[in-house]
């Protein structure tokens, strides 16, 4: 912080009128909020547990593989899927382009504004989200709608896709949560009306699955039973896997930071 104190004698300098002072001062100024967020950066290092934080990374990844399978279950079913994935259903519909690419697109522009407005928020699970989801649920969805096309299945096998679908998709996504490994960007809407308004996040929730829902059912997003199971049933699960895996997680790989 040797720079940061050369600063501010500069600043309570009598000779302040002078020129070249006030351009050090300014040049100084610049240098002592980098050398700031250098020492934030490795005091952040310092504290962290690599060991724990890589096993979460990867604990985090497979979680989200296991939601977007969920995901891919729920289109399979043909019968409608949560608030979110109407949405993405509706742009899929829109853009002419896989559930996936649609995933990716809305992600990236979620992730920007993690980046720009809640970087308190931004952790490397917030990219791997972004990157890896799309062409898993790609995958996933097209698997399941070979095994099960939607339009010759009998209705118990649509209807335990969405069983499926609502299970894996809260589960995953709650032990994902539970990894503290960044949110995802599904919930920087949530966050931003959370913030906004003041409240608790479950009303952030709740207004962003509303604007989801809206937006994705004038885009042509198929509603179903598998919006309302969505609806009922996805938050208590989500809240149930972060819950539990949390504790987990921090039993078995230890504190994500060191004391």
């Amino acid at each position: 912080m040797k720079l940061c104190k050369s600063y501010y004698i500069i600043r309570r300098s009598k000779c302040q009128q002078n020129v070249q002072i006030l351009r050090r001062c300014g040049i100084l100024k610049r240098l002592c909020v980098k050398e700031k967020r250098m020492d934030k950066i490795k005091k952040y290092f310092s504290r962290l547990n690599i060991r724990s934080y890589i096993w979460r990374v990867i604990t985090g990844q497979i979680a989200l593989i296991i939601a977007d399978f969920g995901l891919g279950a729920y289109y399979a079913s043909g019968l409608g899927s949560d608030p979110s994935s109407v949405f993405n259903d509706g742009m899929h519909n829109i853009l002419g382009c896989t559930y996936g690419e649609a995933n990716t697109i809305w992600s990236w522009i979620f992730f920007a504004g993690i980046v720009l407005f809640m970087r308190d928020q931004l952790g490397i699970g917030a990219l791997l989200d972004t990157v890896t989801a799309g062409p898993f649920i790609d995958l996933f969805e097209q698997m399941l709608s070979r095994l099960y096309p939607s339009t010759s299945s009998p209705m118990y096998v649509r209807l335990l896709l969405v069983a499926v679908g609502c299970i894996c998709f809260a589960g995953g996504t709650g032990i994902f949560i539970g990894t503290n490994i960044g949110i995802g960007p599904y919930n920087f809407p949530t966050m931003v009306f959370s913030r906004l308004l003041k409240k608790d996040v479950n009303v952030g929730q709740l207004i962003a699955d509303a604007i989801f829902f809206a937006v994705g059912w004038a885009l042509g997003g198929v509603i179903g039973i598998g919006t309302v199971v969505g609806v009922l049933l996805q938050g208590f699960i989500l809240d149930y896997a972060m819950k539990k895996s949390e504790p987990i997680v921090d039993r078995i790989f230890g504190q994500l930071y060191k004391d």
